[in-house]
């Protein structure tokens, strides 16, 4: 009701909600338990991608170890056909980087070997008791 817009005290009159906290009380657990439903849809169409990646692979990857030769017009094989091994294995690099978008792999963490410089003017005390509240600060 409230997502279409009605008041709190038209869901008061119109439910058995006693009041505006118990109203509210219950859109926010009602929005807690949507978040949490958008996340276990979102981790299982993840893992449904995930699979279908895992067939695509698979399958390029048979491809990838399959021998195939090049025949002259006998029927005889002359010479090894590499042509598609070398598309089986573009299709796995390009699986592989499909995941790796997919699980976020490729992303960059700019916390990662960040460094912190602390200037701090003043005397010795100042400088350590200054380094003793950072810290605690956490």
């Amino acid at each position: 009701m409230r997502k279409s817009g009605k008041s709190f005290g038209y869901i008061i009159d119109n439910t058995s909600f006693t009041d505006a906290v118990e109203v509210a009380r219950a859109i926010k657990a009602y929005g807690i338990e949507l978040s949490q439903q958008a996340e276990l849809d979102r981790q299982a169409a993840i893992d449904m991608e995930l699979a279908r990646l895992d067939a695509l692979q698979d399958e390029a990857w048979q491809i990838m170890e399959t021998e195939t030769w090049k025949y002259n017009k006998d029927g005889d094989a002359i010479e090894r056909d590499y042509s598609e091994r070398l598309k089986a294995i573009e299709t796995v690099l390009k699986i592989m980087k499909q995941r790796a978008e997919l699980l976020g792999l490729n992303t960059i963490d700019p916390t990662e070997g960040a460094k912190t410089i602390v200037l701090i003017q003043g005397e010795q005390r100042d400088y350590v008791n200054r380094l003793k509240e950072i810290v605690q600060a956490g």
